[in-house]
């Protein structure tokens, strides 16, 4: 997927701090912070030990040493803070922020869960 190709299958924005899915057959590719905020759920789409390639709030990707995984990857904390305007990538199947945000918030880009 290129970066032209951001929002092609959908967005949705949140300024609470309720849990957000994509629906059936989609993850979450980016989430978009339009305000300084800190990630209470990210859920990872890989995540069995030794295939955990993007960071997440519920295991270490990064840290099995193997063909798909490199080394000394860390948990991401709700402490860990993101600034406004900073966009992650990766592929997810859940997104909660820490604290509700009023008058700004997350874009949250969707792509298919297969394919790309």
């Amino acid at each position: 997927m290129h970066n032209e190709d951001l929002g092609k299958y959908g967005v949705a924005f949140t300024d609470t701090a309720d849990l957000f899915t994509p629906p059936s057959g989609m993850v979450i590719i980016a989430l978009q912070f339009l305000d300084a905020g800190a990630v209470h759920t990210l859920t990872a789409a890989d995540t069995d030990s030794g295939t955990r390639r993007y960071m997440n709030t519920a295991n270490s990707a990064h840290a099995a040493a193997t063909n798909l995984e490199g080394t000394n990857g860390k948990t991401l904390a709700a402490a860990n803070a993101f600034p406004a305007g900073m966009t992650i990538y990766g592929r997810w199947t859940s997104f909660k922020r820490n604290a509700a945000a009023s008058g700004y918030g997350t874009v949250i880009y969707l792509g298919p869960k297969t394919g790309i």
